[in-house]
């Protein structure tokens, strides 16, 4: 069975590397906790608002908790306040944490590229020459530059991202459902059904463009080092325009595919 891209991507990091980058995702993930804690304050302070304009009492469970903190007696607006300023702190310090541990991790996937880069490098230049002969040098200077870069913060980077996101919306939804399940399981299965919708449209084409990209870099790689090796040559023969025009076609494909990848990210 294919093993999927990320997984693919993993295996070039060691156990320690992927306990390190586990425990930061899990870190992001828990800070995920806070947006729960500001929303249900931001609720809070609709429910106090409305109670106060109506004239009505809080629900049991609110006139519980706030009588078991000694707030009972506090105004509405004061209530209000505290509330809406609670909110506030805890949805921002959730931005910072999670920034913080966003620039973490993809330093961290930065590190681990370059390391890995040199380690190819290291194995390269050990062979054989047959062995390095046995690929064109374009091919092993994609694989050690752009392809562990790809690997490294390009696959495991998305993921990482993929899942603080996801744990985000799982715990959004797990508050929710204690308020209203069933709106909550129809709006789950809205949005995962359009999801999936959107996966099943738009993953092979990712994938073909990121084929089409990596051929595109390498082949443009090799008019680059075919123009530096054979430069007098092609400027006898006047061809220089020949590879100007090549090599600036080959980077408007590059430019093109680049752009709409990050526009279907």
């Amino acid at each position: 069975m294919k093993q999927s891209a990320v997984i693919q991507a993993l295996a070039v990091l060691s156990r320690r590397d992927r306990y390190k980058l586990g425990v930061l995702v899990l870190a992001q993930t828990a800070a995920n906790t806070l947006d729960l804690v500001g929303v249900m304050l931001l609720g809070l302070v609709g429910v106090v608002s409305i109670s106060a304009v109506n004239g009505s009492p809080f629900p049991a469970a609110m006139q519980s908790a706030l009588d078991g903190l000694g707030w009972s007696s506090l105004p509405a607006e004061t209530l209000a306040s505290w509330f809406l300023i609670s909110a506030g702190v805890a949805l921002v310090i959730k931005s910072v944490v999670s920034a913080m541990l966003s620039r973490r991790i993809f330093r961290f996937l930065a590190f681990r590229q370059a390391a890995l880069s040199g380690h190819l490098a290291a194995l390269l230049l050990t062979r054989p020459l047959l062995d390095i002969r046995a690929r064109a040098s374009q091919d092993v200077a994609y694989i050690v530059t752009i392809g562990t870069q790809a690997a490294t913060v390009g696959i495991i980077g998305s993921a990482t991202t993929a899942i603080a996101d996801v744990s985000l919306l799982v715990i959004l939804g797990i508050g929710l459902i204690v308020i209203d399940p069933l709106i909550t399981v129809f709006a789950a299965m809205f949005f995962a059904a359009v999801g999936l919708l959107m996966h099943r449209m738009l993953a092979n084409r990712a994938t073909r463009m990121g084929k089409e990209s990596a051929e595109i870099d390498i082949e443009a790689y090799q008019a680059i080092q075919e123009a530096l090796a054979g430069y007098r040559e092609i400027v006898v023969s006047h061809r220089r325009w020949m590879y100007v025009e090549r090599i600036r076609d080959l980077r408007w494909k590059a430019a093109s595919i680049n752009a709409d990848s990050q526009f279907i990210l």
